[in-house]
């Protein structure tokens, strides 16, 4: 740690008011891990009124030579300052009583020097009343929309200086808020953030700061957002953003015979859906029924945003969608399988909320098995190659890993079983891949290669709806359809052999590659 070049952290410990004893051993616990690194100073952040000069004085005169005690009220004017030579100084935020990991500073400082992001934090476990380390958080990345509705980042922070004076300095004296605040600027704004994939961070439990509807209501009007702010469990938020104008929508159902099901499908979205200017576009591939032609005329009569197509070409789920595109006349497009029953009101309008957003690129809702289960809650590409379904199989009321159930977020990749996404976007892609992803994959192709123009994919847990999966066609079970399902898995891995290589951003290393349900 002695090359000029490596950034130098400045370890700043923050206490708040606790005992003596407990003071001490704080001090003692965060000098542990500074063996052999000349780059990092040590402050002693004492809070306002912590204790009297002359305890803190007793309490720290054993470290006096590695300690530099700074009031909070005048780290908070000095963190506010700026000399550009400091470009590679770096502020670590360290919670008196929490710890870090022996390799914790070589570990930042690397990540540091070699990507010189503006944040960075770390995968975390808990210290139990017994000092035993248990519940480790395995984090996604820099996820803004995440983070928008659930702080999942945690209480230690390091920032760059010259970041931290850009976004206003931090009050050590209200570290909990004031770090909320810093973060929320720096994922809003789209500031560099680093992601270290260990648990280099010990935790105490703490209570959650009971300023963050506060804080991110602020932002929001910040950035002249006209966003409601929902509190909807502990640390988890809803921004309940208002639909601009009144765009149209276009549902395109594909389906072949099964009139029961797409009678089921079509009274679910007629009776059930508040946002009503949308048109229906079902596409009939090659039905057979004298009952599936009656039940079309009946729902046409019925309504006239419902409109009923019949493109016969050999099952092609993409081509599907294509043709059901070409139909539309709405600005966005929502794809629904006709096994799928929606089931609250506000699906449309919540999947809608994200969907207009400039950055945004396909929106993927939460499907529910009829016994109540997770069927779909964002898909993952992980880096073995598995294609997995997020929490498939969890009860339909948990939480999921880090409350991601009940939570807006970051996902590779939704369903085509029902999401939603401009139409501008389908033009911009050239569609979906009728070619190389005719049944499988074409849904997470599609939202990959909007990623890759630099969207984001999200999940939405306030849209919600029942799917009879794979009624409708039935699984892979034929040699035939094993042989184009190995194709087309083949034609995956070839086009996005550097994604894989990469892993999912979106779903921790450290948690089993060939599993969906986080565990690790």
């Amino acid at each position: 740690m002695t090359d000029n070049r490596c950034p130098t952290l400045h370890l700043c410990l923050l206490l708040h008011a606790q005992s003596g004893d407990r003071v001490q051993q704080a001090i003692k616990s965060s000098l542990s891990c500074l063996a052999d690194h000349s780059s990092v100073r040590v402050s002693l952040i004492a809070y306002a009124g912590l204790h009297s000069a002359g305890t803190l004085n007793r309490i720290t005169a054993r470290f006096t030579d590695e300690l530099e005690i700074v009031a909070s009220e005048a780290f908070a004017k000095t963190s506010q300052e700026y000399t550009a030579s400091e470009h590679s100084y770096f502020y670590l935020f360290l919670p008196a009583g929490d710890w870090l990991s022996d390799n914790a500073l070589s570990k930042i400082a690397a990540v540091a020097h070699a990507e010189q992001p503006d944040i960075i934090y770390t995968d975390e476990d808990r210290i139990d009343s017994q000092g035993r380390l248990s519940e480790p958080l395995f984090k996604p990345d820099a996820a803004p929309e995440f983070f928008l509705h659930s702080d999942y980042v945690g209480a230690l922070l390091c920032i760059k200086k010259s970041a931290l004076a850009q976004l206003g300095g931090i009050d050590p004296a209200h570290y909990l808020k004031e770090r909320y605040r810093l973060l929320l600027s720096a994922f809003t704004d789209g500031r560099p953030i680093a992601h270290i994939a260990q648990p280099l961070y010990h935790a105490r439990p703490r209570r959650e700061s009971s300023n963050a509807a506060a804080v991110l209501t602020r932002r929001c009007r910040e950035r002249d957002l006209d966003v409601g702010v929902e509190k909807i469990n502990g640390n988890v938020y809803r921004l309940n953003y208002k639909v601009t104008g009144n765009p149209k929508v276009s549902i395109i159902i594909p389906f072949r015979d099964k009139p029961q099901l797409l009678r089921q499908c079509l009274d679910a979205v007629m009776g059930r859906t508040e946002f009503q200017n949308f048109e229906v576009i079902g596409v009939s591939n090659r039905s057979q029924s004298l009952t599936i032609y009656e039940l079309m005329r009946q729902f046409s009569r019925q309504d006239r945003r419902i409109r009923f197509f019949e493109h016969n070409v050999p099952f092609n789920f993409s081509a599907l969608v294509n043709f059901g595109v070409g139909m539309a006349t709405g600005k966005f497009i929502v794809l629904m399988n006709n096994d799928v029953t929606v089931i609250n009101s506000g699906w449309l309008h919540a999947m809608l909320e994200h969907g207009q957003r400039e950055k945004v690129g396909v929106v993927g809702a939460k499907l529910l098995y009829p016994n109540d289960t997770i069927q779909h809650a964002g898909i993952s590409v992980q880096k073995s190659g598995y294609i997995a379904h997020l929490h498939k199989h969890f009860p339909a009321h948990a939480k999921g890993y880090m409350n991601r159930l009940i939570c807006v977020q970051n996902v590779s990749a939704v369903t085509a079983a029902l999401c939603l996404f401009k139409i501008e976007l389908h033009d911009q892609l050239n569609g979906f891949d009728a070619s190389r992803f005719k049944i499988a994959f074409n849904d997470v192709d599609f939202c990959l290669r909007a990623e890759g123009r630099g969207y984001r994919n999200v999940f939405t847990p306030h849209a919600r709806a029942y799917h009879h999966e794979s009624i409708s066609r039935g699984y892979e079970t034929s040699a035939e359809k094993k042989d184009r399902f190995a194709l087309e898995r083949k034609h995956f891995a070839e086009i996005y052999a550097h994604r894989l290589s990469r892993g999912d951003p979106y779903y921790n290393p450290n948690l089993n590659q060939n599993r969906d349900d986080f565990s690790y």
